[in-house]
Parts: C-alpha cells; sequence; structure tokens
C-alpha cells in the first residue's frame, strides 16, 4: 500500500514520537492528554500522508508508555490475612488512549481491505491460528461463566481478545504499511529511555520524582532485595524491576544480531544502546533475567556462526576486548555479589520457594476446577483457601506462565495455548537457514525470551510487555514475506 518510505520519513516520526513522549509524560488529566494524543496523531499523519500508518505508531507510543486509564472500575476485597481490618484496592476495567487507537485502527483497515489485500494469502497463510485463537476465547468464556468474579474474569478475557486483535493487525499491517523501521525504532527509544533512568536511579540511589516515572506509594523510596535489603533495584519508568528487566532482556538479543550480522542498522548508535541497556538489566539485579538473556544471546551468537552470517564492524571488533574488560571491571563485583546470594531464593522465605508455592497452589486449583476459575482471578482467590503464611502474604498472580493459562482456562487451556505458540513460530524456526532480516531472526529472539522469563514471572496479562510479545508474534508470523525491511 506504501511502496517507499525513506529513512528521513522515519527519522521525522522518531523525532515526533520522542518530543510527545517527552512533553506528553506530566500530563495528569485525560482532557489535556486526548488533546495531546490528537495532535501526535495528526503531526504523524502530516509527515507520512497515511493515517493508518499514523494511527499504528501512536497505538504503540501509547502502549509502551502506558498512559492515561480514562475509565475504570475498582474492585475490594478484604485483606483478612494481614489484620488490618480494612480492603485492599485493585482497579479493573480500565480503558487506555492504546485501545481507542485500536478501535480507530480497526474501523480504518476495515475501509482499507481491498488496498490491504486483507483476505490474500499473504494474510490467510495458517487457518490453524485463527481456530486456535478462537477455540481459546471459548474456553475462555467458559471459564468466565464458572469463575467466582466472573467481572474480573471477563476483563482479562477481552484483554486476551485485544492481544488477539493486535496480533492480525501486526499481520495485515508491517508489510503494507513499511511498519518495521519505526516500530522498532518507538521500541528502541523505549529501552533506551528506560536504560538511562535505570542508570541515573542507581547513581542516585532511589527514584528520581520525575513525572515520567510511575509512582508507588507503597514503596515511594523504590524497591529493594529481599536478600539484601540495602541493594536498591531501579525500575527505570515502571515501580517493578524485574519488569523492566524483562523487556530489557527481550530487546538486548534484538541489538546483539543486528549488531552482529550485516545490515543498515549495524552502527555505533546500536552498540551504544547495547552497552547502555546491558548495563540497565544488570543495575535491575534481575538474575533469573540475567540468565535468560545470557542463553539467548549464546544460542544466537552459534547461530549466527554456523550459518555464516556473523560480521562486526572494524571499529567493533577492534575494541570488543577492552570494552568487556572495562564493563566486567566496573559490573563485575555487582554481578558477582548477586550470584553468590543466589542460593538464598530457595531458602524458606526466598523467591524460588515463593514461586513454587504459586505453582503448588494453581495445581490445587488446577485439579478441582476442571474449567479454570477464571482469567486474572487468582490473586484474589487464594487468601480464600490458602494459609496467608504459604503465600508470604503477597497475593499476586502465579510466577508461571502455564500456571496462568491453567488456573485462568483450566487444565485444557495449556494444550491450546502451547500448539498456539507452536503454530506461530515453526515456520520461522523451520527456516533459519533463509535469508531473513536480521530483525526477524531478532524477534524470534525476543519471543523465546518472552516465554522463558514468563517461567518465573506473571506476565501474561502484564502491561507493556505481554501487549509487546503479541505485536511481534504477529510481525514474525508471516515470515515468508519478510525478507527485507
Amino acid at each position: 500500500m506504501i511502496k517507499v518510505i525513506n529513512s528521513l520519513v522515519v527519522w521525522k516520526e522518531l523525532f515526533l514520537t520522542l518530543v510527545f513522549i517527552l512533553l506528553s509524560s506530566s500530563i495528569a488529566l485525560n482532557r489535556q492528554y486526548l488533546i495531546a494524543v490528537s495532535l501526535y496523531v495528526i503531526g504523524l499523519w502530516f509527515i507520512s500522508k497515511n493515517l493508518g500508518r499514523a494511527l499504528w505508531i501512536s497505538y504503540v507510543t501509547n502502549f509502551l508508555f502506558f498512559k492515561a486509564a480514562y475509565f475504570f472500575e475498582k474492585i475490594n476485597y478484604q485483606v483478612n490475612f494481614l489484620d488490618l481490618g480494612n480492603s485492599e484496592v485493585y482497579s479493573s476495567w480500565f480503558v487506555n488512549y492504546s485501545d481507542m487507537l485500536i478501535i480507530f485502527l480497526i474501523y480504518w483497515v476495515w475501509r482499507n481491505k481491498k488496498k490491504l489485500n486483507l483476505f490474500g494469502p499473504a494474510i490467510l497463510v495458517n487457518r490453524k491460528v485463527e481456530i486456535l485463537m478462537l477455540a481459546i476465547l471459548g474456553l475462555g468464556f467458559l471459564a468466565t461463566s464458572f469463575s467466582p468474579m466472573p467481572g474480573v474474569s471477563m476483563f482479562g478475557l477481552i484483554q486476551l481478545l485485544k492481544f488477539f486483535v493486535v496480533f492480525n493487525l501486526a499481520r495485515a499491517l508491517f508489510g503494507p504499511l513499511k511498519l518495521s523501521s519505526v516500530t522498532f525504532g518507538i521500541l528502541a527509544i523505549f529501552v533506551l529511555v528506560n536504560s538511562v533512568l535505570i542508570v541515573v536511579q542507581k547513581i542516585k540511589g532511589g527514584p528520581l520524582g520525575i513525572a515520567i516515572e510511575s509512582e508507588n506509594r507503597f514503596v515511594p523510596y523504590g524497591i529493594f532485595s529481599d536478600e539484601n535489603i540495602g541493594l536498591y533495584r531501579p525500575g527505570g519508568m515502571t515501580t517493578s524491576p524485574n519488569l523492566t528487566a524483562s523487556i530489557l532482556g527481550m530487546f538486548i538479543p534484538i541489538l546483539f544480531i543486528i549488531g552482529a550480522t550485516k545490515n543498515r542498522y549495524n552502527n555505533v548508535i546500536t552498540w551504544t544502546m547495547l552497552l547502555i541497556s546491558t548495563a540497565a538489566l544488570v543495575f535491575t539485579a534481575s538474575r533469573y533475567v540475567w540468565i535468560v538473556t545470557a542463553i539467548t544471546i549464546y544460542f544466537s551468537f552459534r547461530y549466527l556462526k554456523k550459518a555464516g552470517i556473523m560480521y562486526l564492524p572494524d571499529l567493533v571488533a577492534r575494541y570488543m576486548k577492552p570494552l568487556m574488560i572495562c564493563f566486567f571491571i566496573l559490573l563485575g563485583p555487582f554481578i558477582f555479589n548477586r550470584i553468590i546470594t543466589f542460593g538464598k531464593v530457595f531458602e524458606k522465605q526466598g523467591g524460588g520457594i515463593y514461586r513454587w508455592h504459586h505453582i503448588v497452589m494453581a495445581w490445587d486449583f488446577m485439579k478441582n476446577n476442571l474449567f479454570g476459575i477464571g482469567l486474572d482471578v487468582y490473586q484474589y482467590e487464594i487468601p480464600n483457601r490458602f494459609d496467608p503464611e504459604f503465600f508470604f502474604s503477597d497475593a499476586s498472580p502465579p510466577h508461571n506462565l502455564f500456571a496462568e493459562i491453567g488456573v485462568g482456562f483450566g487444565i485444557f487451556g495449556i494444550p491450546l495455548f502451547v500448539s498456539l505458540f507452536y503454530e506461530i513460530t515453526k515456520e520461522k524456526f523451520a527456516g533459519l537457514r533463509r535469508r531473513y532480516h536480521p530483525l526477524v531472526h531478532g524477534v524470534g529472539a525476543l519471543m523465546i525470551s518472552y516465554i522463558l522469563i514468563s517461567m518465573a514471572h506473571p506476565w501474561m496479562f502484564a502491561r507493556p510487555i505481554a501487549e509487546l510479545f503479541w505485536v511481534f508474534a504477529g510481525y514474525v508470523y508471516n515470515n515468508e514475506k519478510i525478507i527485507t525491511v
């Protein structure tokens, strides 16, 4: 639909995006933010002369920077296990501006379905994916019907439907609207902003108190390590260092693959981002994400070497060893300290035991509820079924992707999701020897990283990481058509 988008257009879009992010971060009122989003879309439309492209870019920016929930319903439940005699408040049924942009984008896609060849062979590659998605949604509706909290579960089901819609929008639009470069550019801005924030927060020893940071009234001075109470763990824009670390862990392999192959993105900017984001990942002190990222990079390196497409720019090859030595001299003691305390996660109150207890509780729900207890309901129900000491008085979603699926959808949900992941990725990994653009290989690494990281974190419905996964799953799914960007 768009034959050519030159680099100047992309740079203008990314510059406007950066300006929008910096100026809108201090906007607290929804009406003012609506005006800012509207001006942002109009500006993008003026640059590219394509409304669909403008809506997509604005959508990606808004969901990544998770601004403005303009409608929400609060759920109150009694926290008896804390003996406080009051209620804890959790929000549900919220709608973000990114959700509204999806609705406008769906309308635009439908109006332009012929130009997009929406029902052509490039889109309808494999009907099994659509069938599996419908089956999962049907099972989710059944789980919601039997759920002790159907309102919460229905909201989770709507969120899942949104993820599937985003997946199919990405399939339909990435090629015709030439969205690869600008979408990765926005993700790069998000990662860079978070990485710089994390480094500065670590130097300061706490949050900076600026508008772009998320405020958590329960931990105003930031998150500290459970094993070492004096170890501050910065989270960048979020209040969760594990969430930010997980996104960094998904993006770093992309930077590595781009930086280690011959392509137009392999430059000083990419390698500088790789160094800064890696340092930021280290400062989050998220050991499990460290391990997953190291494994993903190792196997990416082996693949690039075996495929004969490994390439390092002369400048990088010349200074690689000195840079690595400096990196480990500066950050080595911090890394070593976290590694030697790793055994504490398996002690009585350690994070490993905590995660194992969540799996035990999830299994108890699965074996007693054939169709699950509803989507994203688990954290509200465990205080009613288990001793608070068993889950360390921390009612949160199960810290395992398959446990989240099994509790929400019942035991039958697990094979359905496994089949869906397989159908989405099988062409990509069956064709590793094909000469895809490095971005496609990088996104494959991103998807693997998300699934592995979600084995120890509750990221199935977490924003923005879950939405990020489905966007790029849609990108990589039609890989037969994605040879270049």
